[in-house]
């Protein structure tokens, strides 16, 4: 129930959402919230000036990284990164049996 939760927020880009779900799944991850998601961000935000060198970047991430102040989203921001979505369009394709 929580995984579909946490999936039906990332396709909404309820940032908001996903937050409050991975602060509930602290409690699965014993406390490490800092070191698995805060920490990680943190490295990855200071490596992202040689990664962004020629223009723009693309990055793919778990969504428990993207919210919060300690979210990777916001730390980028704090370095002046201007950072957009991309559409999350779903598209869904039938499968057509041959007889």
């Amino acid at each position: 129930a929580e995984v579909d939760a946490l999936l039906q927020a990332y396709r909404q880009q309820d940032l908001v959402a996903i937050e409050k779900l991975t602060i509930l799944e602290e409690e699965g991850m014993n406390g490490q919230t800092e070191l698995l998601l805060y920490h990680r961000n943190s490295n990855w935000a200071a490596q992202f000036d040689s990664l962004a060198t020629k223009g723009s970047v693309l990055v793919a991430v778990g969504a428990g990284h993207l919210p919060g102040e300690k979210g990777l989203l916001q730390l980028l921001r704090n370095k002046g990164y201007k950072l957009r979505p991309l559409q999350n369009e779903r598209v869904t394709t039938q499968k057509q049996t041959s007889r």
